[in-house]
């Protein structure tokens, strides 16, 4: 009994002493480190926002809206995924990724633009790719950018800024097909302009500054 005793009571101290040694190392692990691990923990795909109403959001890193209404103000330095959303007015310095969602004033992203099933009431003005799927562009639609895509999408007017930070040439190229509507005109800034265009879209005003190339289906 002696030397069991004796044994478990080496084994318990030597447990206590590993919880010390663990205790110890966590204090001296740099906040940084820590308060990664928490955010990783807490925000696995950034910063998140679920189905509630907020007046502003200012955030750096990868911002998560699912069915968020943003009232006012939403800036983004780095990437936005928004889902089932609804945003007063927007700056993105970043890409954007946008699904289902509503945009009641200006927007201005800075970066690729990923745009499906969404609203746009405002200025859209957009430094990037942009690929657009069923989308309505309720007022003028700006873009620098040296290749747009456009399909099964509602678009006001059509403005193609020239583009200074492409090193891939001066032509600039706007696809408009399954079905996209351009009510206005397309103006090309650098006059280096080409739209294609499939049999099942429109343009009902002109193009400035580029041709058109009609495409099949």
């Amino acid at each position: 009994m002696s030397v069991a005793y004796n044994r478990f009571s080496i084994e318990g101290k030597m447990n206590t002493l590993r919880l010390l040694v663990w205790f110890v190392a966590i204090m001296l692990v740099p906040a940084t480190v820590v308060e990664s691990f928490e955010w990783r923990c807490c925000f696995p795909r950034g910063k998140y926002f679920g189905a509630y109403p907020i007046e502003n959001i200012d955030a750096k890193g990868i911002v998560q809206l699912e069915g968020t209404w943003v009232t006012e103000g939403l800036c983004v330095v780095g990437t936005l995924d928004a889902e089932c959303a609804r945003i007063g007015c927007a700056r993105v310095n970043g890409c954007a990724f946008l699904t289902n969602t509503t945009i009641d004033w200006d927007i201005c992203i800075n970066g690729k633009a990923d745009l499906k099933c969404s609203n746009f009431q405002g200025v859209t003005e957009i430094c990037g790719v942009v690929e657009a799927f069923n989308c309505i562009f309720e007022d003028i639609l700006q873009i620098e950018s040296s290749y747009v895509e456009l399909n099964a999408c509602s678009v006001e007017d059509l403005y193609i800024f020239r583009n200074s930070n492409c090193d891939c040439g001066p032509l600039q190229i706007v696809k408009i097909a399954h079905g996209t509507n351009v009510e206005g005109d397309i103006v090309f800034e650098s006059g280096c302009g080409r739209v294609f265009l499939d049999r099942c879209s429109t343009i009902s005003g002109a193009i400035y500054g580029g041709f058109i190339t009609y495409v099949g289906d």
